[in-house]
């Protein structure tokens, strides 16, 4: 997930506001941008996201002067390829392991992550069940 800040925010504040407050760790905070990396269930994300909220309004009203009017825009790409499937990412990850071509990876399980450039934002996490039908979205993401 990307999350894009209002000019008067700064993507380390709210970092730090998240990991004290939430703990809750940005995978990569910039300037004016925070990327997550998610490969949780929909309580975590809404969790995440209701932190969001609490930390950004806080620092829009802590900012000096009058800020701009400004909406938290946030972009949601959940797995492609379908749901995790009962096995750690971590034994996902370290389990023998071969690479396949997309047309023919339905039906198995994602050993790896897979971030397709731009944006290079993850899309599929290791133990991510794969099924046909991501395959034409990786494709267009990719």
């Amino acid at each position: 997930m990307t999350v894009l800040l209002p000019e008067n925010v700064s993507g380390f504040a709210v970092d730090d506001a998240l990991i004290d407050d939430f703990g809750v760790y940005v995978e990569l905070p910039a300037f004016r941008a925070l990327v997550f990396t998610l490969a949780s269930g929909d309580e975590e994300v809404d969790a995440l996201v209701d932190a969001l909220e609490v930390v950004v309004t806080r620092e829009i009203a802590n900012a000096a002067g009058n800020p701009p009017r400004v909406q938290l825009v946030t972009e949601i790409w959940p797995p492609v390829f379908g749901d995790v499937c009962g096995i750690s990412q971590r034994d996902a990850f370290f389990a023998p392991a071969e690479i396949v071509p997309a047309e023919r990876a339905a039906g198995r399980v994602s050993a790896d992550t897979l971030c397709p450039y731009p944006p290079d934002i993850p899309v599929v996490a290791p133990s991510a069940a794969l099924t046909g039908t991501g395959e034409e979205e990786l494709s267009r993401k990719a």
